[in-house]
C-alpha cells in the first residue's frame, strides 16, 4: 500500500494504491456532514467498489 495521504492530497500527479486487501478507512475525527463522494482512477480497469457508512 502507498501513503494515504496522497488519495487526499489535491494533487492529480499522486495516487493512492491499495494494499492486498483493497481497502481505505478514512476517520475524520468528529461528525461531518458527507454530500458527495468521487472516486477518479487511473488505468483502463476500474475496479468494483462501495461506500459503507459507520457511526460511531
Amino acid at each position: 500500500m502507498t501513503n494515504p495521504q496522497t488519495a487526499v492530497d489535491g494533487d492529480e500527479a499522486t495516487a493512492w494504491t491499495a494494499g492486498p486487501d483493497g481497502r481505505m478507512v478514512v476517520d475524520l475525527g468528529a461528525a461531518q456532514r458527507i454530500s458527495e463522494i468521487r472516486a477518479q482512477w487511473r488505468g483502463s480497469r476500474i475496479p468494483a467498489s462501495q461506500m459503507e457508512w459507520v457511526s460511531r
